[in-house]
């Protein structure tokens, strides 16, 4: 969340969805558009004394009034202009995290009712400090 409110300049993901992002699930009359987010999966893996755990993280923007899927797509093209190969890290943790590998897009999904989704998802491992 840091990331993303790092940078609300004109143009950017977090002025397009006009800093609504959370998740896994929206809160009920959330007005559109807006981003969810959600872990879907986490595992472990130790190497040669040093702890790692990879994840998946996946990001759902939602539009409405959007039969074509336009907005959708160009929300999603500015969150990945913000997430691609970011270098995240966590203050006070034990933990340092590497880029955000952009993996499996579902990509477009137009729903009912003139709402669309657009659906991208990420890998990361986060490292445990020495």
């Amino acid at each position: 969340m840091d990331w993303f409110r790092a940078d609300q300049s004109a143009g950017t993901v977090y002025a397009a969805v006009s800093g609504r992002m959370g998740g896994p699930l929206a809160r009920a009359n959330t007005t559109y558009p807006y981003i969810t987010f959600r872990v879907i999966s986490s595992s472990p893996d130790w190497a040669v004394g040093v702890n790692f755990e990879k994840c998946r993280i996946q990001f759902t923007v939602h539009t409405q009034n959007d039969a074509d899927g336009m907005d959708a797509e160009l929300i999603a093209s500015k969150l990945r202009n913000r997430f691609d190969w970011a270098n995240l890290t966590f203050d006070g943790s034990e933990y340092t995290t590497f880029s955000m590998m952009p993996v499996v897009s579902a990509g477009l999904m137009p729903l009912e009712d003139d709402r669309s989704q657009y659906v991208q998802d990420y890998m990361y491992t986060v490292q445990q400090s020495a």
